[in-house]
C-alpha cells in the first residue's frame, strides 16, 4: 500500500513518440465532431492520462459525465462512459471512431469501452459498486458524491477542481489525497509540504462545507476566503 512522504515523489508521463495522435485522413461525423471539440490530440488529458495510467495502471475505469470525451481510452484499455446527453452516444458506437482509438491507443489490448446513456445521479443498471480501479470527474459539475460508490477501497479518484467538486471530495473523510497535478511541469506531485498548501485558506485553516458550498455559488471576488494553492486537477485514494 502506498504511503504519503514528506520526500518529494513525482510521476511524469512516459515518454511518448509524439503528444499529439494521429489525425485520420477521413473521419465521420461523430469523430469529426470530438476532434473539434478537443483540439491537438487533446494534449492536456494525454497528458495527465499517462502519469495516471504509470501510477495507477487500472484494470477497469468509470468516467461519469463524460460527454464525448473518449480520449480516456487512448491511455485506459477498459472504460465504461456515462452521460445523460444521447446526442453523444454516436460518439462511442461510430465504427470510424472506434477504428481511430485502435490506431491510436497506448497498450496492447484491443480498445475495450461501453457507453450508458443515463443519469450518474442515479443507480445505473449494470454497473457493480466498488468495483472500478480509477473513477475520473472532469467537466461535469458535482460528481463524485454521487459515484464514490462505485469506487473500490484503496481505488483512485482523478477529479478536477474546475467546478469545485475536489474541494467537495476533499472534505470526505473516506479520501485521503495522494497527488497534484502541477500542469506546468505535467506531473503528478506528492511532496506533503505541496499536498499540505492544497484546500487550505491562506490563514492556514482547512477548507470547510461552507467554503465548497460557497465557491459553487459565488463568484472568486465576492467570496469571504482564499485558497493558498488550486490546481486543475487532483489524484485522491479510497481508504482501505
Amino acid at each position: 500500500m502506498e504511503t504519503r512522504s514528506s520526500k518529494r515523489k513525482i510521476v511524469k508521463p512516459p515518454k511518448p513518440i509524439s503528444v499529439s495522435v494521429k489525425r485520420p485522413k477521413k473521419s465521420s461525423t461523430a469523430l469529426s465532431a470530438y476532434l473539434k471539440s478537443y483540439k491537438n490530440g487533446d494534449e492536456m488529458h494525454i497528458t495527465l492520462f499517462r502519469a495516471v495510467q504509470k501510477l495507477v495502471q487500472p484494470e477497469m475505469v468509470f468516467y461519469p459525465g463524460c460527454h464525448r470525451h473518449i480520449t480516456a481510452s487512448l491511455t485506459f484499455k477498459d472504460v465504461i462512459y456515462v452521460d445523460f446527453d444521447s446526442k453523444v452516444q454516436n460518439c462511442f458506437e461510430d465504427d470510424s471512431t472506434l477504428q481511430w482509438l485502435n490506431d491510436n491507443k497506448e497498450y496492447d489490448n484491443d480498445c475495450k469501452l461501453k457507453f450508458i446513456c443515463g443519469d450518474f445521479t442515479h443507480n445505473l443498471q449494470g454497473v457493480v459498486e466498488e468495483s472500478f480501479d480509477l473513477l475520473i470527474s472532469a467537466c461535469a459539475g458535482i460528481v463524485s458524491t454521487s459515484t464514490s460508490k462505485y469506487l473500490r477501497k484503496g481505488g483512485y479518484y482523478l477529479i478536477s477542481d474546475a467546478h469545485y467538486d475536489a474541494r467537495m471530495l476533499s472534505l470526505d473523510n473516506e479520501y485521503t489525497l495522494k497527488y497534484v497535478w502541477d500542469s506546468e511541469k505535467k506531473e503528478l506531485v506528492n511532496e506533503q509540504i505541496v499536498l499540505d498548501q492544497h484546500f487550505r485558506t491562506l490563514d492556514g485553516e482547512k477548507i470547510t462545507r461552507e467554503m465548497a458550498d460557497e465557491s459553487i455559488n459565488k463568484p472568486k471576488a465576492r467570496r469571504s476566503f482564499k485558497l493558498k494553492k488550486e490546481a486543475m486537477f487532483y489524484l485522491f485514494q479510497k481508504n482501505h
